[in-house]
């Protein structure tokens, strides 16, 4: 399983071409540039519709349930929920798959106002364009 994580923040401009990376649903799709990430944080991603490649797609959003900030229990709970929410939206079972998976996790300053959503993040395992939703696609 993907290892890396990355925290996401609510420090955003306010650029329309590009969304909010803690606003992100299951099923949005955006990809990949320089300029969204920060030091390991992502502040905004470019929306892309699903249907146009695109380099990554949201199929999963959870509530940590823990009081205390702390990386790696999070980042467990992220790679628990993450990894049980892969083969019902994608399909066919993370072992077989050629997608791989991510997450955007808390900044301990988004935690303090509150934050504690995990985004499951999917996107292809060889780095190519994802053509069309992986949303049943058995991928």
């Amino acid at each position: 399983m993907l290892a890396i994580a990355l925290v996401i923040t609510g420090v955003l401009s306010g650029c329309s071409s590009e969304q909010r990376a803690s606003s992100l649903k299951v099923g949005d799709c955006f990809d990949d540039t320089a300029a969204m990430y920060s030091a390991g944080e992502v502040f905004r991603v470019p929306p892309v519709p699903c249907s146009q490649p695109h380099d990554n797609e949201v199929f999963h959003v959870a509530r940590y349930p823990g009081s205390t900030y702390s990386v790696s229990a999070i980042g467990e709970f992220a790679d628990r929920v993450c990894f049980g929410a892969f083969s019902p939206y994608v399909g066919r079972s993370y072992e077989t798959s050629v997608i791989d998976y991510t997450w955007f996790m808390p900044t301990p300053d988004s935690w303090s106002r509150g934050d504690r959503e995990v985004t499951c993040i999917a996107f292809h395992m060889n780095f190519e364009k994802l053509r069309g939703s992986v949303r049943g696609s058995g991928r």
